[in-house]
C-alpha cells in the first residue's frame, strides 16, 4: 500500500467528510491500451485492477462510512467500457459491464458539482490545465488527467480560485510504470490512479 493510499484512508477516517470523491481512473486498462507494449513491461489483466479497484473503493467506502461516495469517470476507465462497446457490441445491457455495475457502491458520473467548485478528471490538458480550468471555468476546479500534484492560485477582480490537478495515489515507480526508478528516489503521491 502506498504512501498516497495511507494518507488518503487516514485522512477520510479523521474528516469524517460528507462527499469522499474518487477523481478518475481508478482502473487503467493497461492491456486495453493503444499504445504497444513495451518489450517485456508488466501489465495486470483487468481483472486483476478491477478486483483491485473493488478491493480499494471498500477501503474507502469504510473509512469513510457515512460520506456519499462519487467516482467521476476518466478518460482510463472510459477505456475499459469503450473497449467492450466496440469489439463485442453485443455485450450492451449485459449486466457487469459498466463501472456503475463493477462498483455499484459509488456514484459514478462525469462531474461532481459543488458550491463553487467543479471536480471532473479532465478538461483542458497540457501542463497549465490546472490554470486554464479555472481561469475559463471561473470556479476552483479539481482535475486528476494530469497525474501530477499541483495546485495553482487565480486571482482577478471576482478574488482568488485554485485550480487543482490531485496527483496519483498509485505508485508511479510501481511494477506496472512507465517511469524508471530514480536511485535514493521517493515516491510522493497525493490523488489517484
Amino acid at each position: 500500500m502506498t504512501t498516497g493510499i495511507r494518507s488518503f484512508l487516514w485522512a477520510a477516517k479523521k474528516l469524517k467528510p460528507d462527499v469522499a470523491c474518487l477523481n478518475g481512473d481508478v482502473v487503467d486498462g493497461a492491456t486495453l491500451s493503444r499504445f504497444s507494449r513495451a518489450g517485456w513491461q508488466y501489465r495486470p489483466t483487468l481483472k486483476d485492477e478491477i478486483m483491485a479497484a473493488q478491493a480499494f473503493l471498500a477501503q474507502v467506502r469504510k473509512a469513510s462510512h457515512k460520506a456519499e461516495h462519487v467516482y467521476t469517470r476518466g478518460n482510463h476507465c472510459s477505456r475499459v467500457e469503450n473497449a467492450l462497446a466496440n469489439r463485442l457490441p453485443e455485450f450492451e445491457s449485459m449486466p457487469g459491464t459498466r463501472l456503475e455495475e463493477l462498483f455499484p457502491d459509488w456514484v459514478v458520473c462525469g462531474s461532481l458539482e459543488l458550491p463553487g467548485t467543479t471536480i471532473k478528471h479532465r478538461w483542458h490538458n497540457g501542463q497549465n490545465a490546472a490554470r486554464q480550468n479555472t481561469l475559463k471555468s471561473g470556479r476552483h476546479y479539481v482535475t486528476g488527467h494530469l497525474h501530477a500534484f499541483q495546485v495553482t492560485a487565480v486571482s482577478d477582480l471576482s478574488g482568488t480560485r485554485y485550480g487543482v490537478d490531485t496527483g496519483t495515489l498509485a505508485d508511479p515507480y510501481g511494477r506496472n510504470s512507465a517511469i524508471a526508478r530514480e536511485p535514493h528516489g521517493n515516491t510522493v503521491v497525493a490523488g489517484l490512479s
